[in-house]
């Protein structure tokens, strides 16, 4: 997220008067975090493409809470830095950031179907810039047992007023074919409203 801010102070700096971020899967919680102490220079809104829980989905594996028991210890011993063992995740990940990803109410545990309304409203209320979620009706890294539309309701009752929610049905997680021109045409009108 401070690579982020840097790059948006830089933009201001340039004469970029309006930026607005575009955040895809995990990169939600990027767009999120970015705003978490306060206004950014030159952000104007942000779009959350994708929002899922990463805990959620981790949970579906097996070997997920075995993994996660480990990475706690290693935070616990001051190791947070250290990677975890290939066998626990399938691309190189510190103990720390496996904790913020797969344990509840860790810094990215922002979108996940159990956390109350006050839980989504303390992880996302902080966003004050208009913002567009754009769920995915068909993604493959939501749970069976998560309602999707129901979802999309809650998180954009969390951030405020200035959130709108919409579901794209038949989409994918990357939205690589059905859901495309739907989601250009959201983003396309979201951007020409600010």
């Amino acid at each position: 997220a401070e690579d982020l801010k840097e790059l948006c102070s830089w933009l201001a700096g340039q004469g970029v008067e309006t930026v607005v971020l575009l955040g895809h899967s995990t990169g939600c919680q990027d767009a999120v975090h970015v705003l978490r102490d306060g206004p950014v220079p030159g952000v104007k809104g942000i779009i959350l493409q994708a929002p899922v829980s990463d805990r959620e989905c981790m949970a579906l594996d097996p070997g997920t809470s075995e993994a996660l028991a480990r990475a706690e210890a290693l935070v616990a011993d001051g190791k947070g830095n250290e990677l975890l063992p290939r066998a626990d995740h399938q691309v190189p990940i510190t103990a720390s950031r496996f904790c913020s990803l797969a344990g509840k109410g860790g810094p990215d545990d922002m979108f996940s179907s159990d956390l109350t309304d006050e839980e989504l409203k303390a992880m996302l209320g902080h966003v004050t810039v208009p913002t567009l979620l754009v769920l995915s009706g068909a993604d493959q890294y939501v749970p069976d047992h998560v309602d999707t539309g129901a979802l999309a309701g809650r998180l954009g009752a969390a951030i405020g007023p200035h959130a709108k929610s919409m579901v794209i049905g038949g989409a994918n997680h990357g939205i690589k074919a059905e859901g495309k021109a739907a989601f250009l045409e959201a983003v396309q009108q979201f951007v020409l409203a600010l």
